[in-house]
């Protein structure tokens, strides 16, 4: 009889259950939900705001890994819902509490039901409804985990939602003490938090950026570790290549793991295994590569083109300021000083590139390889070696990608020989309970 193979852990974005796939790191994400919705001096939500693909919906879903049972966690999916009245987000909100509730076997007997009139929703959900609730729950804080708070933006932009809806919500931690709230809004909406007030204010926005060496060798090594193991100097290679992106991070554990299926044989995942997985999660982060490019500023473009091109004439160094302005001198787009200063730490703010006091570098091996293929812009005199323009497009791609595969490899063979006596800690698991309701 033949043995099943495993289920492979790892769940690229863009399938329905990918907000299940294997998860580390965030705990300072979670100790920052904690303090704000145990702190009985202010009342507020917290807001979760990064990219797309960053894990925001991953870390709202995971809210009872890190949190204990005295704490429920109420998942609201606004970008399901149709918010064409505020009577559709009252009674979403009171039926996913409610939900909670059934969950843990709690009676309901006590629950108000609904006014028939929408008109009164308002006053019976905070009135009504809230106070009865945590009658029946005493010993529990629940906590609203709202995701794509831009829907609700949306909708009170669109007049479906009262313009004090931010104000009424706020209004409902105020009278609950043991309620809280968090948000996640992307980060190409940052300008619009101030219409999130009073309910958030900027003191109380968290922002996702990617995951540290560590979290990604926990990523990579962890789930798998009863079929194969993945070194560290491996994990460091693919860290390189992904910047730490989680869904990069998960492409290739997907693509590994697949691998692994193919030669259960074999328990190691090679350096040629790695090489071999590369192609394929670049193929498939092209689009998202895309529109990483698509919602950059014309001087934020420039900067990534001029520095692409400058890392792929030396590799081996960082990239200053007035290089890049150098380098756009010879084309049709120069920009001074004070502008190129404001691209790269918008940049850096995107974890598009990573900004130290010797220079800057791409974030990512995979992006800056997109970039050396794509990032052109009409006049640019030193976009590309004429050799490889002479190409044609199927043998220039391949050339542009075998340049960019090489230069992550110089990368990583200086980061692995600058610190040639240090050893890396295992990461802890970062599934631990966090908080309690002591």
């Amino acid at each position: 009889m033949a043995v099943e193979s495993p289920p492979n852990p790892y769940i690229p974005p863009g399938q329905d259950d990918s907000a299940l796939a294997p998860f580390a790191g965030r705990q300072a994400a979670f100790s920052a939900l904690h303090r704000r919705i145990t702190d009985s001096t202010q009342p507020g939500a917290l807001l979760f705001l990064g990219n797309k693909y960053s894990g925001k919906t991953t870390l709202l879903r995971r809210f009872s890994t890190f949190f204990d049972e005295t704490y429920i966690g109420v998942y609201l999916a606004l970008g399901r819902l149709t918010l064409n009245s505020e009577s559709s987000l009252l009674q979403a909100l009171a039926g996913a509490l409610t939900q909670s509730v059934v969950a843990r076997d709690y009676t309901l007997s006590r629950i108000p039901e609904a006014p028939d009139s929408p008109n009164n929703l308002r006053e019976w959900l905070k009135e009504t409804y809230l106070p009865e609730l945590f009658t029946v729950v005493r010993r529990h804080r629940f906590v609203l985990l709202l995701d794509d708070a831009d829907h609700l933006l949306d909708s009170i932009t669109a007049g479906h939602l009262p313009e004090d809806s931010m104000a009424y919500l706020y209004s409902l931690l105020e009278a609950q003490p043991r309620l809280g709230m968090a948000l996640t809004l992307n980060s190409r909406r940052e300008d619009e938090i101030e219409k999130l007030s009073p309910l958030v204010q900027r003191e109380n926005v968290f922002r996702l950026h990617a995951l540290t060496p560590d979290e990604s060798a926990w990523l990579l090594q962890t789930p798998p570790v009863s079929c194969y193991t993945l070194s560290a100097e491996s994990a460091v290679t693919i860290h390189k290549a992904t910047g730490g992106q989680p869904h990069l991070l998960q492409r290739f554990g997907y693509h590994l793991f697949q691998d692994w299926l193919a030669h259960p044989n074999q328990p190691d995942r090679t350096p040629a295994a790695v090489k071999a997985c590369i192609p394929r999660v670049y193929a498939a982060s092209e689009g998202d590569f895309q529109q990483e490019w698509d919602g950059l500023n014309s001087n934020e473009r420039l900067v990534l083109t001029a520095a692409s091109q400058l890392l792929y004439s030396d590799p081996l160094h960082t990239i200053q300021t007035a290089q890049i302005e150098m380098w756009l001198v010879e084309t049709d787009y120069p920009l001074d000083t004070t502008a190129i200063n404001a691209a790269v730490r918008s940049l850096d703010y995107r974890d598009s590139i990573n900004l130290t006091p010797d220079g800057l570098t791409i974030h990512a091996g995979l992006w800056q390889t997109w970039l050396l293929e794509n990032a052109r812009l009409p006049g640019l005199a030193g976009n590309r070696p004429d050799q490889s323009e002479s190409q044609p497009p199927g043998r220039r791609r391949t050339l542009v990608i075998a340049a960019g595969l090489l230069l992550l490899l110089v990368m990583v063979i200086i980061l692995a020989t600058s610190s040639p006596g240090e050893t890396q800690d295992s990461p802890l698991a970062p599934t631990v309970t966090l908080a309690t309701g002591e």
